[in-house]
């Protein structure tokens, strides 16, 4: 039988496990930047581009628009895909 909350503690686990790997010093988060293009934030969490909108247009993920691209912060980004 499917147990939901043991599916949801994997996938939560996972979660971790990838954000913990991507804050390692061989993982270019820390690289200086203070934000992100839509494109470059998708690379840098390792996931498709389309992803990264997804989750901006349902309120998952914060984005500002400067200009007539959207950019993430890099702290709101971190702390918003743990969220996820």
């Amino acid at each position: 039988m499917f147990d939901r909350t043991e599916f949801q503690k994997m996938i939560q686990d996972a979660v971790n496990q990838t954000l913990n790997e991507r804050e390692s010093p061989h993982v270019t988060l820390n690289d200086g930047r203070l934000a992100y293009t839509e494109p470059e934030a998708a690379a840098k969490l390792g996931v498709n581009r389309h992803q990264i909108r997804d989750w901006r247009l349902q309120g998952k993920l914060r984005a500002h628009r400067p200009g007539r691209a959207w950019m993430y912060d890099r702290e709101e980004l971190i702390a918003d895909f743990r969220q996820l």
